[in-house]
């Protein structure tokens, strides 16, 4: 049975086999691309920048072309796998302000039968810094994330 792994640039880990750190891996690919990197693979690379920048003046349209776009690539590289896609968008202040932030929900289920629905991220928030382009993560307090002594 073939297995779907995502490559990684890491010394200690050359490839991904667990899908929900390929998912992760995925989410950071998207946010990072550029986007109109090459004429050969652009119909198949999503890019959070270059959706936004076609579509970030209508953030339902936004977060409705980047839910379908993930959801087709999760549906095509992980066939065993059922995956529920929603991109919201939200204030990003309170005060009377253009900004808003986009929040990713990648809901995973297998298909085999046996019903393991879970979230393909672990909650919380992503943030890139426009300096150093560091990706900075801060996880909610989930089963996921709590440390047990």
């Amino acid at each position: 049975m073939p297995m779907s792994v995502t490559p990684t640039l890491s010394s200690a880990s050359g490839f991904l086999t667990d899908v929900r750190d390929q998912v992760a891996s995925l989410v950071r690919f998207i946010i990072m691309n550029p986007g109109g990197t090459s004429d050969l693979w652009e119909d198949q690379l999503i890019s959070f920048r270059y959706i936004a920048a076609k579509s970030e003046g209508n953030r339902a349209r936004l977060c409705s072309e980047l839910a379908s776009a993930v959801n087709r690539l999760l549906e095509h590289k992980f066939p065993d796998y059922v995956f529920d896609v929603n991109f919201t968008s939200e204030n990003y202040s309170k005060e009377n302000d253009v900004r808003y932030t986009v929040k990713f929900s990648i809901i995973i289920d297998s298909i085999n039968g046996v019903t393991d629905r879970r979230a393909a991220l672990v909650d919380g928030d992503i943030k890139v810094d426009k300096a150093t382009n560091n990706i900075l993560l801060n996880f909610s307090k989930s089963a996921d994330t709590s440390v047990f002594s």
